[in-house]
This record gives C-alpha cells, sequence and structure tokens, in this order.
C-alpha cells in the first residue's frame, strides 16, 4: 500500500512538473532545458540619464520603452537572436558569467552606478530576477566580455528610444 501510494505521488509530480517543459512556438527558444521562458524583461537605469529603461523580450519582437515615452518596437530577427541567445548564456543555462573578478580598493568611490535588472517569465509568473550593479564603491569589478557586449547591445537599443 505504501510502495502504491509513492508511486502514484510520483507519477503526479512527473507529470506535473513535465508540462512546463513542453516546446510552444510562442515560448523563447533560448535553451532547449529551459524552454518554459516566454518573455523576458530588462529595467536598465542609468543615473547620469536619470531615467529607466524597459526592454521586453518576446517570441517575436523588443520593445523598449522609458516612462517619458511611448516606446519603440523592434522586429530585426538578428537583434532578437542575438539578445536571447546572451539571455541564455548568461542568466539562463550559467554558460557564460557576468562577473569574472572583483578586486578591493582601499580607495573609495561615491558614485551612481549603472543597473540592470532582469526578470525572466513563465507566463504571468517571475521565474527568476538577477540584479547586476556595474560598479562597486569598494571593489573594482572586472565583467565578462560576453557580458559587456551585452550592456553595448542594451545601450544601442536604448539609443534607439532616445533618438525618437
Amino acid at each position: 500500500m505504501k510502495l502504491l501510494k509513492i508511486t502514484v505521488i510520483t507519477l503526479f509530480l512527473c507529470f506535473h512538473f513535465a508540462d512546463g517543459f513542453s516546446l510552444d512556438k510562442n515560448k523563447l527558444p533560448i535553451d532547449s532545458s529551459v524552454s518554459f521562458i516566454d518573455s523576458v524583461l530588462i529595467n536598465l537605469f542609468i543615473p547620469s540619464n536619470a531615467e529607466e529603461f524597459n526592454i521586453a523580450i518576446n517570441h517575436n519582437s523588443i520593445k523598449i520603452s522609458t516612462e517619458y515615452s511611448t516606446g519603440k518596437t523592434i522586429t530585426n530577427s538578428d537583434t532578437l537572436k542575438l539578445i536571447k541567445n546572451y539571455v541564455g548564456s548568461l542568466f539562463i543555462s550559467g554558460r557564460e558569467k557576468t562577473e569574472i573578478g572583483r578586486s578591493y580598493s582601499a580607495i573609495l568611490i561615491f558614485k551612481d552606478y549603472i543597473k540592470i535588472k532582469v526578470h525572466l517569465f513563465e507566463g504571468k509568473e517571475n521565474y527568476l530576477t538577477q540584479n547586476i550593479h556595474l560598479g562597486m564603491e569598494n571593489y573594482r569589478v572586472e565583467f565578462s566580455e560576453t557580458f559587456n557586449e551585452f550592456y553595448k547591445l542594451l545601450l544601442d537599443l536604448c539609443k534607439q528610444i532616445e533618438s525618437n
């Protein structure tokens, strides 16, 4: 009897969690092991502009907006594929690191650092949130080449909305 209960519970759990891993054309094809991620929201706060950019990514477009602008939608497949690859390798699979080094500095530097917050969604549920500060007051932080390329792409996307 006890074995039957364990078997039923195991089967229930397998079927319940297997549903989240099904492939769907509306899901972000970032990585086969995380096909349940269907949207990404990136908040990029640039203190020198006193503005936060919101970059929403779904399966077929990127929408960039701020609190002061209506936004711009980008459907360029090359840009979309590139940003999905960066999100996949940096924040989902962990193949690439964002930060590769940090060393203590005796010199204290007070300034506002750029902040990036990445949200991964499954439906309306927030699957993961990661915060990145591009600097720390008592540390010299070194970021990976992949992360630096991703960051430059985000800045380029934000410049597109500033030029409108």
